[in-house]
């Protein structure tokens, strides 16, 4: 193993710890109980501020995903062509 591969595997593992976190944070999209029992009002409060918060993960989410994908590219091309 070079260093490359040491330092991918880190980013990647730190990448996938976010990922998870991230994915944890946000909110389902599906109602389930809730609309049968009416908490439609109680989600509606604060409606904006619950956007952006959902926007900012949905980025977060996104950017964490392409670079995963980056490293994990890179770190296999790597490892095959450099021994």
């Amino acid at each position: 193993m070079n260093a490359f591969e040491i330092v991918g595997g880190i980013v990647l593992a730190i990448t996938c710890i976010i990922i998870v976190l991230v994915v944890m944070m946000q909110e389902s999209k599906s109602d389930g109980m809730s609309a049968v029992s009416g908490a439609d009002s109680a989600i509606n409060y604060g409606k904006n501020r619950a956007k952006t918060k959902e926007m900012l993960l949905n980025k977060v989410t996104k950017v964490a995903a392409v670079i995963f994908f980056a490293i994990s590219l890179a770190v296999c091309i790597i490892s095959v062509y450099v021994k």
